[in-house]
């Protein structure tokens, strides 16, 4: 399992990832941690925050996963 560059643009196990996690709906999460350092318009603190305001309190158990996992 690994991440792979191809030609316009990198290739993620997130599936496998997220199942690793215990969570496979989490695959997309997967996705945006690996494309964080590459975007300019978003920041990991403002994913924190929108990731705490909307399943922080309603499911803590995936707050406690994403931010495990970065």
């Amino acid at each position: 399992m690994a991440i792979r560059l191809i030609k316009k643009g990198i290739a993620i196990p997130a599936g496998d990832i997220a199942n690793d996690l215990g969570n496979p709906a989490m695959a997309n999460m997967v996705c945006l941690g690996a494309l964080l350092p590459k975007l300019t318009m978003v920041n990991m603190t403002s994913v924190e925050k929108a990731m705490d305001a909307l399943t922080g309190k309603k499911k803590p158990e995936l707050w406690r996963i994403g931010v495990v996992s970065k």
